[in-house]
């Protein structure tokens, strides 16, 4: 598998795990997908590997920019 593969596939659990923890959350809005502490859609959101929940359930994530 080439290191583009992997690393994409790495961010794709990533993201998973994440919106795992969203579900789960008082403060994730399912009727609209977002967080009610940040406003942020959670399924963009959980995508983008530097940034992070606003109630420290989950961080940001330090991938090398070159992969």
């Amino acid at each position: 598998m080439s290191n583009i593969t992997e690393n994409f596939q790495q961010r794709k659990t990533i993201a998973k795990e994440r919106m795992l923890v969203c579900f789960e959350c008082e403060k994730y809005n399912k009727a609209t997908t977002q967080c009610k502490e940040c406003s942020c859609v959670m399924l963009l959101k959980t995508l983008l590997m530097d940034s992070s929940c606003p109630l420290n359930k989950w961080g940001a994530e330090n991938f090398d920019k070159d992969n």
